[in-house]
């Protein structure tokens, strides 16, 4: 007599905390990156990225699970499930414009440093953000 047992997925609930961070490389930024005409400076930053994504692990963690008969919660489960969730994190992020965002700060930063070595104009030019991945 054969006999089976439906085995259904395993099933988990996670929390995951994440981070998702975007800025420059400011080593990209060069004598060519600088422009300075009388008591004028114009920068040009290099287009912004995204630096840090990463899940705080102290933080997140498994708070319900559903394993099947015979099953056990494996760790590639949970791996499949960080990594989704990492994805969709940037995918929010993303969406809310975190490189234009990243643009904004790194403008206003620029100015404000710049002005305080007397320049009577600062232009700091940004460019468009990459591929936000």
């Amino acid at each position: 007599i054969l006999m089976v047992i439906p085995n259904a997925p395993t099933q988990l609930s996670y929390q995951a905390y994440i981070e998702v961070r975007a800025g420059f490389d400011l080593r990209a930024i060069t004598k060519a990156s600088v422009e300075i005409s009388g008591n004028t400076v114009t920068l040009h930053l290099p287009p912004p990225k995204i630096l840090v994504q990463s899940i705080d692990q102290s933080r997140s963690q498994v708070f319900a699970e559903n394993v099947p008969w015979f099953g056990q919660l494996r760790a590639a489960t949970v791996e499949n499930v960080q990594a989704f969730v990492l994805k969709d994190a940037l995918t929010i992020a993303c969406g809310k414009k975190i490189l234009d965002q990243a643009n904004q700060n790194a403008k206003a930063a620029f100015e404000n440093l710049l002005y305080a070595f007397d320049f009577d104009e600062v232009i700091v030019i940004t460019q468009a953000g990459g591929a936000c991945d």
